[in-house]
């Protein structure tokens, strides 16, 4: 039996190939700048073979965009699970043993006979610090109701549920949002993705039948989701899905709702290297200081603070003193 745990983590397993390109290499890949975009193994292989013939080298790295939040909350002294979806291979025993050393614990699906490897991200960031993703979901598209072992979201207050789980396991996610439902959790969504908001938009809909409690979103994904022009109008079109929700808007901080009016947070000026988790640490970040009871806005002055930092180095993750630091730099206030 799982112990009780302050949040869950739903999404999808995956280890990270980054390099750094040029634009015009994302263009000769046929992709599109800042977005993800699904791939087969065969286009993978196409894919590193562009790579290679012009030199860039890869660096390796577990990812997972619920991943890297819930690492987050873990590093900065919340207690956080993973429900996973890995291959018995070299890269899958590289995400369990990441998710070990950061203090997470897991619950991993039961995959006997599916030979499909675990799950890839190739993350290509350009000089501006934007991040476009080729994704192949291998093993990670298997997560089955049937198989998987729910007992995570009996145990948990919060669970985070990623939406590029919308790609391919729509209907395991409808079930754990029921039975999350039926428990009364706390269910949090992160929409991901501005392809995945808008492509996947009916599906995501279904997600929130019932608003649920918070949703993270960029500027982008909120537009794309709502159908909107402008902020102002998808501001509002927000509170029909979400009870509170928080829309990053990158150099110009984030804007909440906390259910009641909306909170301007500023972000702190740094030279931008790269966005990738730039969205995933401020959700972790911005949920541990919630479970740790501070406000609204002293959870986003932490959580911009966090995402700062991180946008000024290489990878999707910062080191584990960088979390322990931040934290204690910045202690938070408990309000009860």
């Amino acid at each position: 039996m799982l112990n009780k745990v302050d949040i869950c983590g739903i999404g999808g397993s995956i280890v990270d190939q980054q390099y750094k390109v040029s634009h015009d290499l994302i263009e000769k890949a046929g992709l599109k700048l800042n977005e993800m975009r699904l791939a087969s193994p065969e286009e993978h292989k196409k894919l590193i073979q562009l790579l290679a013939a012009n030199n860039y080298i890869p660096m390796s790295a577990c990812g997972g965009s619920a991943t890297n939040t819930i690492v987050a909350t873990s590093y900065f002294g919340s207690n956080a699970h993973q429900l996973c979806s890995i291959a018995n291979d070299t890269d899958g025993k590289l995400f369990l043993d990441s998710l070990t050393d950061a203090g997470v614990t897991y619950t991993n699906t039961d995959h006997q006979n599916i030979s499909l490897p675990t799950a890839k991200c190739i993350v290509l960031v350009t000089p501006d610090g934007k991040r476009t993703m080729s994704t192949c979901l291998g093993i990670s598209s298997c997560f089955d109701s049937e198989k998987i072992n729910l007992d995570c979201i009996s145990n948990t207050n919060y669970v985070y549920i990623e939406g590029y789980m919308v790609t391919d396991n729509n209907d395991i996610i409808l079930t754990i949002l029921k039975k999350a439902r039926d428990l009364n959790k706390n269910i949090v969504l992160s929409l991901s993705d501005p392809w995945v908001a808008s492509t996947y938009k009916n599906n995501l809909l279904q997600w929130c039948s019932s608003p649920v409690e918070l949703l993270f979103c960029n500027d982008a994904e909120a537009l794309a989701f709502t159908d909107s022009i402008t902020l102002d109008e998808a501001k509002e079109k927000l509170k029909s899905y979400a009870s509170k929700f928080v829309i990053t808007c990158g150099a110009n901080g984030a804007i909440i709702y906390d259910g009641k009016s909306f909170i301007t947070i500023n972000a702190p000026l740094v030279n931008v290297i790269d966005t990738n988790g730039a969205g995933d640490i401020f959700a972790g970040a911005f949920l541990h200081r919630l479970i740790r009871h501070n406000t609204f806005k002293q959870a986003g002055e932490f959580a911009a603070e966090v995402a700062a930092k991180l946008v000024q180095h290489f990878g999707a993750r910062l080191n584990k003193e960088d979390y322990i630091k931040l934290e204690s730099k910045t202690a938070p206030i408990i309000i009860k």
